[in-house]
């Protein structure tokens, strides 16, 4: 695997309502891994962005399994989705092959069967390909409130987006 291809997500769409859950049911995929900052809520947020809980229980309905993977504590992971029957994994070390493969584990899932949903290259991208996931890449909700090194990190994001197109 390239650099340029551990960072390459196999699918873009703008946000989770544009994701078409029909091409992940056709692909195989039975499980999806939702990150949490800036994919199901603007980041340092209790709970899940309007319409995320929703999504989810629509996402199960149509057959997959779902977990949350997040590097933040677990409290705050099990805030998140207290409501919603769902797994969740805090503190992860993302990008690390080990957390991504524990979510699949949760699912009951092969790494091949299951779709990352994220918005960041470096953590959600990079460790779902090498996980051997499939990877989706949304839009960041807003990215007003990241940190500074994070902030950083979209730069650096931006220069490995632009070298696709080469």
């Amino acid at each position: 695997m390239t650099w340029k291809d551990r960072y390459r997500p196999d699918i873009i769409y703008d946000n989770l309502d544009s994701i078409d859950l029909q091409i992940l049911k056709n692909k195989g995929i039975k499980g999806i891994v939702l990150d949490i900052d800036n994919t199901i809520s603007e980041p340092g947020e209790k709970k899940a962005s309007p319409g995320v809980e929703q999504w989810i229980r629509m996402a199960a309905n149509e057959g997959f399994e779902i977990c949350v993977l997040s590097n933040s504590s677990q409290r705050r992971v099990d805030g998140f989705t207290q409501n919603m029957n769902i797994a969740a994994i805090g503190s992860a070390n993302k990008p690390s092959r080990r957390s991504f493969r524990k979510a699949a584990c949760k699912l009951s899932l092969r790494p091949d069967q299951v779709a990352v949903i994220g918005d960041q290259l470096f953590t959600d991208i990079s460790g779902g390909n090498r996980a051997g996931m499939y990877t989706v890449l949304v839009t960041p909700i807003n990215t007003n409130n990241e940190w500074f090194f994070i902030r950083f990190k979209r730069v650096l994001e931006r220069i490995i987006k632009n070298s696709w197109d080469k």
